[in-house]
């Protein structure tokens, strides 16, 4: 097996691009088995060797996009390159407490993840390429295939964020929501929302004592719960527990007792509607 290529990254590339390329040699050793790739600061691509990863660098004039990614290979070599701006009329998180005499905050990250998008274009390609899910930050949460080889088709791939979440509970934006609101390094991580993004629905009331634990004693259900740091299922407040939306049994369960009889009971009601709550988003079953 031939030795992985080195990642190369410019050397006066924003953190977030360079966080990237460390992303990406820990996923492509993990993957292959083999030692990381060693991740090599240049100051212009004239530096690149022909066989290489290159991440960042975006070509001049690239794109009058506000956000867009791209994946560029050829047979030497893969260019993983973006733009992503996030909010140019407001472009700095604020969290922690607001002062109202002196009108600041607590906390404040300047340009918030303006130099995400060659980013974006890692975690893409990871989920695609590699088939990696990896949807919250940490390490429970990632999963990694092994590869002995991988393909990658000759050619140049452009994409733009998926809107489907942009409006969830106000988690898209860049500054302090409430207590509903997602903390910064989860923003970023799910940023262009590439793999197992999942919302946090509120409890099932109707559905704990059927299924959870707690209700079922022999806690044969608890998996359609969601996972706590101490490896329970479920939510530590009784009936507002809440349920493993990446459970692939969690359609299909409310399909079962709930979508079928709504519509065997009711001869007019013909589809059955399955909505996160405090969204605008609805799945028709």
């Amino acid at each position: 097996m031939r030795p992985l290529p080195s990642i190369y990254v410019q050397d006066t590339a924003h953190e977030t691009t360079k966080e990237a390329a460390d992303i990406l040699a820990d996923a492509l050793a993990a993957s292959s088995g083999q030692t990381a790739p060693s991740v090599v600061e240049v100051e212009s691509l004239a530096e690149v060797p022909i066989r290489a990863i290159i991440v960042g660098f975006p070509p001049d004039g690239f794109s009058n996009a506000r956000e867009e990614y791209v994946i560029d290979v050829t047979p030497t070599r893969l260019h993983l390159y973006g733009i992503d701006e996030f909010d140019p009329d407001n472009p700095d998180f604020f969290d922690g407490e607001y002062d109202p005499e002196t009108g600041t905050w607590q906390y404040v990250e300047e340009n918030f993840m303006t130099k995400a998008g060659s980013r974006d274009a890692v975690m893409y390609f990871l989920t695609k390429y590699l088939g990696m899910i990896w949807p919250i930050p940490g390490e429970l949460f990632k999963v990694t295939p092994t590869h002995e080889a991988m393909r990658i088709p000759v050619g140049r791939e452009r994409r733009r964020h998926h809107a489907r979440y942009r409006n969830l509970l106000r988690y898209s934006r860049p500054a302090r929501s409430g207590p509903s609101g997602q903390g910064r390094d989860v923003l970023k991580f799910n940023r262009c929302f590439y793999s197992g993004f999942g919302d946090v629905a509120h409890g099932w009331r109707g559905y704990f004592d059927r299924y959870h634990p707690d209700g079922d004693p022999g806690g044969e259900s608890a998996y359609l719960f969601g996972l706590q740091p101490d490896g329970s299922r479920g939510f530590p407040v009784s009936d507002r527990a809440k349920i493993c939306v990446g459970e692939t049994d969690t359609d299909s369960t409310w399909m079962a007792h709930a979508g079928t009889p709504a519509v065997q009971n009711n001869p007019l009601h013909k589809v059955a509607g399955c909505g996160m709550q405090d969204s605008h988003s609805k799945a028709i079953a």
